[in-house]
């Protein structure tokens, strides 16, 4: 999924590189844990998403909830994770991809 304007989510006005990275600014994805590659959570259980704000390069990115990530670490989040953890988001869904 995707927000409409992923610029409401931003708190500084950043700027992308241009390349070619398999996310897309303004998708909503699930930070996942470095070994076993399951959603990490906070502290309260919450499920870590965010919207991607800025592309660095191939390989990373930054969101508006954790900061910059790898690729490797992250996923397109499911419709049930923003639904249980960040339903606010689909107030601005843009479109549901897949």
């Amino acid at each position: 999924m995707k927000v409409l304007d992923y610029k409401k989510y931003a708190k500084f006005d950043y700027t992308s590189n241009e390349c070619d990275n398999i996310f897309q600014l303004g998708e909503i994805v699930t930070l996942l844990d470095n070994v076993t590659k399951e959603p990490c959570t906070n502290d309260k259980g919450v499920i870590e998403i965010g919207v991607i704000l800025q592309i660095h390069d191939e390989n990373e990115l930054r969101t508006d909830m954790f900061g910059n990530a790898d690729v490797d670490n992250l996923r397109l989040s499911t419709l049930r994770e923003i639904t249980r953890n960040r339903v606010g988001l689909l107030l601005d869904v843009e479109k549901i991809i897949g």
